[in-house]
């Protein structure tokens, strides 16, 4: 077949011309072009070689979501957009390309951990890496994850929610969590700004139940609440009332609370909130610090 150079009708190869306009087959022939088969096309599309990705990436990189809804999400300042968590897929998180989620830092073992369903939730898995798992600072071998639960990988921290409230990635003081994911009561600050007792005294006012993480420079720590009452805090492996004045004696980093329905840890804190705050005044009277 050939294509008419004025009017591109297709014309059987042995008209001498053109059967929609009558131009001349001498005119038309230089235009001449086999029309291939649809099969033929599709084969040929089937068999283009596609182009391959770029080498030597270091950028987090996330394995396609699964097709079906979405039960969870993970978020992180590191992921364009929240990773969803399905209850039929297991994810691996790690630093070999194989894995769900690469994440290319020395500090990530190659198969580092995974988070997958059972019947009770949503739960966070150690490997066996050489610098652990943690679950809001507290390293785990194997954690429930709850609403608000900060996952740290390596130095790679994942929030984990079910309430995604957008897909846009905010920081807020320097925590790596999106702006919405809890609640509008929740609370966050600079030190500078405002005293960690006034925090802890307005958190027991209004009764809260949640966490309270304090971060100064690449330290972090936590107090747990309990309708209002401070119940169990850490600051690496200093647990209980002794992490909770280390924390009120800070006066530089910030801080954010995580609001949830309840809070399952240790009661590690057995004194009343009051008593401790007295004592962590004295502590800084006779240090000549201002308490936090």
């Amino acid at each position: 077949m050939w294509n008419c150079v004025v009017c591109s009708s297709k014309n059987e190869a042995s008209r001498v011309r053109c059967a929609e306009c009558g131009t001349p087959i001498k005119d038309s022939r230089l235009a001449t072009t086999r029309v291939r088969p649809a099969a033929e096309t599709q084969h040929a599309e089937t068999a283009r070689p596609r182009p391959s990705p770029p080498s030597g990436t270091t950028e987090l990189q996330a394995a396609p979501p699964p097709a079906s809804e979405p039960d969870a999400f993970l978020v992180s300042s590191l992921l364009e957009v929240p990773f969803p968590l399905c209850r039929s897929r297991i994810v691996h998180l790690g630093r070999a390309p194989t894995n769900t989620i690469v994440l290319p830092v020395p500090q990530v073992s190659r198969v580092h951990a995974t988070i997958s369903w059972n019947q009770a939730g949503f739960q966070v898995a150690d490997r066996g890496s050489k610098n652990g798992t943690t679950v809001n600072g507290e390293t785990v071998h194997r954690r429930p994850l709850v609403e608000g639960d900060v996952i740290g990988i390596g130095v790679v921290e994942f929030a984990f929610t079910t309430k995604l409230v957008n897909g846009a990635s905010t920081l807020v003081n320097g925590d790596t969590i999106h702006e919405g994911l809890t609640s509008t009561s929740s609370l966050a600050g600079e030190l500078r700004d405002v005293r960690l007792a006034e925090v802890w005294q307005m958190l027991e006012l209004n009764q809260k139940t949640g966490r309270l993480r304090v971060r100064c420079g690449e330290s972090s720590g936590w107090i747990y609440f309990d309708g209002g009452r401070a119940v169990h805090a850490q600051v690496g492996a200093r647990r209980g009332e002794p992490a909770a004045l280390e924390l009120l004696r800070l006066n530089d980093g910030c801080f954010r609370f995580f609001p949830t329905p309840s809070i399952e840890v240790e009661r590690t804190i057995l004194r009343p909130s009051s008593s401790l705050l007295i004592e962590a005044a004295r502590i800084a009277d006779e240090s000549g610090e201002q308490v936090a």
